[in-house]
């Protein structure tokens, strides 16, 4: 009863500090003069694909995946710029402080910069930073700055499922704010949420795996077009079989559990695939690990 109490309190400060979020990314596109991310006013093809960096990306490099994908619309997610595919949209964070993965994200940018100049890309996590991590942004290539935007992010917390299934039964009413994007863990579940915003009909995940430590396409990818790409250094993980946000050991929910919980939310009846069409799971996995209903 105490421990259901203390669930409830927390789901209510929880909830009134993402909206303050909602307002702080607000003020924050103000001051650095970053527009927010409208999902409504895309135009989005019937198939959305969420590019992700697992080891089965490799796929991509089959002629019939590429076919699709340029008949499609897609986002990339963390370091998927070290492919030689270039994606519609494009999803990277600041990291506080820490800004090493940025600046890196940024430095290949700018020897890329040309490929990509028709590309949105989209900082989430905005909502987290303080007012001076955002001074980060003067890395970001000049020529592409017409192209950033923020996500206007609705974090739904983490901790346990109890205390997500609860924040998620009071936000899902605001699910249908227009260009609000609920999120919660990673990458992933941000680029799904735009996914079942919009107006595509299929979400297709490619490379979303969360297995291992390797994760991160970038330090064994070979471009066919760029030779000398500074590499990522290595990323430790305590579990080298799965990715920390779908490890429970990071606490929950895992970031399946997210995607399932708002596959049950989605109201507009996406199908969706891993790029196999068998199935929205990876392949790597029967069924990613997952505390759904917990």
């Amino acid at each position: 009863m105490i421990s259901q109490g203390i669930d409830i309190i927390y789901t209510i400060l929880h909830t009134i500090k993402s909206f303050i979020g909602v307002l702080k990314i607000f003020v924050f596109s103000i001051i650095f003069r970053t527009k927010i991310f409208k999902v409504k006013k895309y135009k989005f093809k019937e198939n959305f694909y969420i590019l992700g960096s697992g080891e089965s990306n490799k796929e991509i490099d089959k002629d019939e995946i590429k076919y699709d994908l340029m008949n499609s619309t897609s986002i990339g997610i963390n370091f998927w710029i070290y492919h030689d595919y270039v994606p519609d949209l494009y999803f990277f964070e600041i990291n506080g402080s820490d800004t090493y993965t940025w600046n890196l994200f940024c430095e290949l940018l700018q020897i890329k910069k040309r490929e990509y100049q028709n590309t949105i890309f989209i900082i989430r996590d905005v909502e987290k930073l303080k007012f001076q991590d955002l001074y980060a942004i003067e890395n970001f290539p000049e020529e592409l700055r017409k192209n950033l935007y923020f996500s206007l992010d609705f974090d739904l917390g983490k901790g346990t499922m109890a205390r997500f299934n609860m924040t998620t039964f009071v936000a899902k009413k605001f699910f249908n704010f227009i260009n609000i994007l609920p999120k919660s863990r990673g990458s992933l579940s941000s680029a799904f949420s735009i996914g079942l915003h919009s107006s595509s009909k299929n979400i297709v995940l490619v490379g979303c795996d969360l297995k291992g430590s390797n994760y991160h396409l970038a330090r064994d990818f070979i471009s066919n077009k760029h030779f000398n790409l500074p590499k990522i250094k290595t990323i430790r993980q305590e579990n080298p079989d799965k990715h920390k946000t779908n490890d429970k050991d990071y606490g929950l929910p895992l970031i399946s559990d997210v995607i399932l919980t708002f596959q049950l939310h989605n109201k507009n009846n996406k199908n969706i695939f891993n790029i196999d069409k068998e199935g929205y799971f990876s392949k790597y996995f029967e069924k990613w690990d997952s505390n759904f209903g917990a």
